[in-house]
């Protein structure tokens, strides 16, 4: 099979399975010295084996690992990766749910070999404004030492012609440099209109020169809530945006960049300029996307509707919080992501829930206070947590899975939660309607048609955008998706959650033109303003 790829697509003798496979590749390496096997997803069990020896062990496909072998000798090597895409005990963010979890190397594997030690890992960014203009740049390279000694090295940043140097002594095992500089008032900031990119370059050097380095794109921009508004460089921002699965008629979970790039410019058409990653972290390469065309970004972990019970499962809250924690750690360094979101639909009226979502956005806090926090909740009668984000989610589905005005059911909620919420910013971060592709009704007396979700999408969005109390609107969703054989009698017909506005081969509904008119007509206003 191809990497990346998944080998359960919608045709075949694999479809709905779940099991266990074994992925087995050659190399060659020229020298000795260590090796790093990079895997950017493996859905959703993998262990990893070089040379018949165990090396790395990750759950869930949505976040990154490596397997770091300290010393390989010259010559012909097999790499195994035994990968698990079963539920069961060794999973417990992984379950039957409204979407589907894919088996495979669902997203790209790549093959390192530094040249000496120590090396660089990665280099992460802080980035804030400067009383008086320009930005203060804190950059954090993390180093990486297999020798039993310490290395002593130089290490250099450079970022928009600015550059600061320190000499580091790395222990065994490595170590985070931290390097400040400021950057001029005339260096440009990244936003939607002008999603400016900046190379960030960082090198190592020793006696004979430099010997390894890293490059990065990042943008210069802050968020940040003022009251219950979000900021973007100081200016309101109000977020037009579509809950989206990586999912796709012809790619399963493992989408190529033009399959990407054409989600980008879809949502583009639409109007929009935001997008959540429902309900996982997304493809790093989606992530650069969304740096290069403006599109701002709620990225969230990977847990979906976990009740309690599921929340208790053993394994259920180190999975979850390995989940943020990577997240973070692997994608801080992307302009475009303005919120950190955790733990969707699950479990918030309990106290056990509330000491997992507390314990989360610790976690997160403690990687990065750049950006404000979030989840999204359907709990909310007794919902507990609303005081630990610093934005508020609500999902709600009025004139679909009950009737109502959509303005009086937030006005509702606004109420109830008026003393935990404050003056936080909220955002609707889900609202729609299903529709069957091609199932047409004029007469709009069909919940399923595409004329009645063109007609529900209109009057939610009608009841929504123009509130003066939200300052973001999510649309649930951006394409259909396959569900899990569990999910095929809950209101899912033909196994597929079919509230998107494309089908799952890009192809748009009627309600595509009643959103991208709502959209541009709101764009329009608040443009005006």
């Amino acid at each position: 099979m191809e990497v990346p790829g998944c080998w359960d697509p919608d045709v075949g003798r694999l479809l709905e399975w779940r099991g266990q496979g074994v992925a087995r590749r050659s190399f060659v390496t020229e020298r000795t010295g260590p090796a790093i096997l990079r895997f950017g997803g493996v859905g959703h069990t993998a262990t990893v084996f070089v040379d018949g020896r165990h090396v790395a062990v990750h759950h869930d496909g949505h976040t990154a690992f490596e397997a770091v072998v300290p010393h390989l000798t010259a010559g012909d090597h097999e790499v195994l990766v035994h990968v698990d895409s079963g539920f069961g005990a060794v999973s417990g963010l992984n379950i039957p749910n409204d979407y589907f979890v894919y088996g495979g190397l669902i997203r790209p594997v790549e093959l390192h070999l530094p040249r000496r030690v120590p090396w660089l890992q990665r280099v992460d960014v802080n980035v804030t404004p400067r009383a008086g203009g320009g930005w203060s740049v804190e950059a954090i390279a993390r180093l990486a030492n297999p020798e039993d000694a310490a290395v002593s090295v130089d290490l250099a940043v450079r970022l928009c012609g600015v550059e600061a140097r320190a000499a580091v002594r790395v222990a065994p095992g490595g170590s985070d440099e931290r390097l400040s500089f400021h950057l001029p008032a005339s260096v440009a900031s990244w936003s939607p209109a002008a999603p400016v990119l900046h190379w960030l370059d960082a090198t190592l050097a020793d006696a004979s020169g430099v010997y390894d380095g890293w490059r990065d794109r990042i943008g210069l921009r802050e968020i940040r809530c003022d009251g219950e508004r979000l900021l973007l460089n100081g200016e309101p921002v109000f977020l037009r945006g579509f809950n989206r699965h990586e999912d796709h008629g012809e790619h399963g979970g493992a989408l190529p960049v033009r399959a990407m790039r054409r989600d980008i410019e879809l949502i583009r058409q639409l109007n929009a300029n935001a997008v959540r990653t429902s309900h996982y972290p997304n493809d790093e390469r989606f992530l650069d996307l969304c740096d290069e065309a403006g599109v701002l970004v709620w990225e969230e972990n990977h847990a979906r509707g976990q009740g309690l019970d599921q929340m208790r499962h053993p394994a259920f809250r180190r999975q979850a919080l390995d989940s943020a924690q990577e997240m973070v750690e692997q994608h801080r360094n992307h302009p475009s992501i303005i919120l950190w979101g955790v733990m969707n639909e699950c479990d918030s009226e309990a106290p056990e829930g509330r000491d997992m979502y507390a314990e989360q956005f610790a976690a997160i806090r403690a990687r990065d206070l750049t950006r404000p926090t979030t989840y999204a909740s359907c709990r909310q009668g007794n919902d507990i947590c609303q005081d630990l984000p610093d934005v508020c989610g609500w999902n709600i589905y009025p004139q679909w899975y009950h009737g109502g005005d959509p303005a009086a059911e937030l006005n509702g909620l606004l109420e109830r939660f008026r003393a935990p919420i404050g003056h936080k910013p909220v955002i609707v971060s889900e609202v729609g309607a299903g529709a069957i592709p091609g199932l047409r009704d004029p007469l709009r007396r069909s919940k399923w048609s595409e004329d009645g979700q063109a007609e529900i999408l209109g009057r939610q969005l009608d009841g929504l955008l123009w509130h003066p109390r939200i300052c973001g609107v999510f649309i649930w969703q951006f394409c259909d998706v396959r569900v899990d054989l569990g999910w095929y009698n809950i209101n899912r017909p033909g196994g597929i959650n079919d509230k998107g506005l494309v089908d799952r081969w890009r192809r748009p509904k009627l309600a595509y033109a009643t959103v991208a008119e709502r959209f541009a007509r709101h764009r329009d206003r608040i443009e005006r303003e």
